[in-house]
């Protein structure tokens, strides 16, 4: 067998060469991290709201460049920057009142990091704000003002437009005299004040009307959201379609007039209607029901009630009082033990139209059909 002397040699020389290639080969070093550190502000600082404040870094890399810094507030990313000097501008306005947390992180352009942070303060002025209770009320009412201002206010100042003042953060205040008030709160702290101000905020109604017709005044109030007279009708509808209970003026002043349906259709003065059944149907679900509004409508005591008088509060403002009735027939009935109103829902075919009871003795309001031609209370609703 013949034997090939060169392959042995090109083999040795390939691995020479191999060798020789591998020994030449300069060893690769390692990438070292870049350095950074927040030098200004000092950690901790507190700045006041609406500042800009300059966040300064010093970002070094030993082996390569600096290729980014990067910077957040409150771990949410705000920022970047490509050149020195890497620095971000932070404003403080918007910013609320407490520790935030600034971070900034560096890159290489081998891909190294380095990560800084430092907490900082912001300690902000107040801003006011407020609420009431209800901004539409009689002569007389209180209403009850709320403190809704943020940022930590330490001192209240509130005017509430009729000259009165108050320093209380929460006050209430009775106002006396119809007409629409003003309001402002200032609110203040150590790093400032802020008013808020609501013009014409509160609207004060007169408590009563008075009837142009006849100059008769007459108590109004406010239930839920409708405004009722707070009496009973006493206008001169004419003969034969108003009585005052036993024809006596005297009783006409006290519990108002009674009358027939037709004549009650038109009686209430310009701005007013009767009650209809729908109004009675909102009075008595805003009372709660008619097994218990009766107590609520009723005047307390028995001045003109007859004892019992059970479960009377008149917490509504009401005031129903136990005018009796005039029957066609028979004459006047029950003064002293029952209060009729008319409602303007009419009985088609029946000459009868649906009224209201409240008795002396029990919580609720009964309704009823009674005949056109007898005489019960009238009580108006405001249109």
């Amino acid at each position: 067998m013949k034997r090939n002397f060169l392959s042995p040699l090109i083999s040795a020389m390939l691995i020479g060469s191999i060798l020789v290639i591998f020994g030449c080969s300069k060893e690769e070093k390692e990438n070292i991290p870049p350095t950074l550190v927040i030098t200004n502000p000092l950690p901790d600082a507190t700045f006041s709201g609406n500042t800009l404040v300059t966040i300064t870094t010093d970002a070094q890399d030993a082996d390569g460049n600096i290729a980014q810094v990067m910077f957040y507030v409150d771990n949410i990313y705000v920022s970047s920057v490509n050149n020195p000097p890497y620095n971000y501008v932070w404003n403080t306005s918007g910013e609320s009142m407490g520790d935030h947390i600034i971070k900034a992180k560096a890159a290489d352009n081998y891909g190294g990091l380095a990560f800084a942070s430092i907490t900082l303060r912001v300690i902000t002025g107040p801003t006011a704000k407020f609420v009431a209770d209800k901004t539409n009320i009689f002569q007389g009412e209180t209403v009850v003002f709320t403190d809704q201002s943020t940022n930590s206010p330490a001192t209240w100042a509130w005017d509430f437009g009729d000259g009165s003042n108050s320093t209380d953060q929460n006050p209430a205040h009775t106002y006396n005299d119809p007409g629409n008030y003003t309001v402002s709160l200032t609110v203040g702290n150590t790093e400032g004040s802020n008013t808020e101000t609501k013009t014409d905020y509160i609207t004060v109604l007169t408590n009563t009307i008075t009837d142009v017709r006849d100059a008769q005044e007459y108590k109004i109030v406010e239930i839920g959201t409708q405004i009722w007279m707070a009496e009973n009708l006493n206008f001169d509808a004419g003969t034969g379609e108003c009585w005052q209970y036993e024809n006596s003026a005297a009783n006409g002043d006290v519990y108002g007039r009674l009358y027939t349906w037709t004549a009650a259709m038109t009686a209430c003065p310009a701005g007013w209607h009767l009650s209809s059944d729908d109004d009675w149907d909102v009075l008595l679900t805003f009372l709660g029901g008619d097994l218990v509004a009766g107590g609520k409508l009723k005047e307390t005591g028995t001045s003109h009630w007859t004892a019992p008088n059970d479960f009377a509060t008149n917490e509504s403002g009401f005031t129903a009082l136990p005018g009796g009735y005039m029957d066609w027939v028979n004459g006047f009935k029950n003064l002293g033990g029952t209060a009729y109103f008319w409602t303007s829902k009419d009985i088609a075919g029946f000459y009868s139209a649906t009224s209201k009871k409240i008795f002396n003795d029990a919580a609720g309001v009964q309704s009823a059909d009674v005949e056109h031609g007898n005489g019960l209370a009238v009580r108006c609703v405001k249109d």
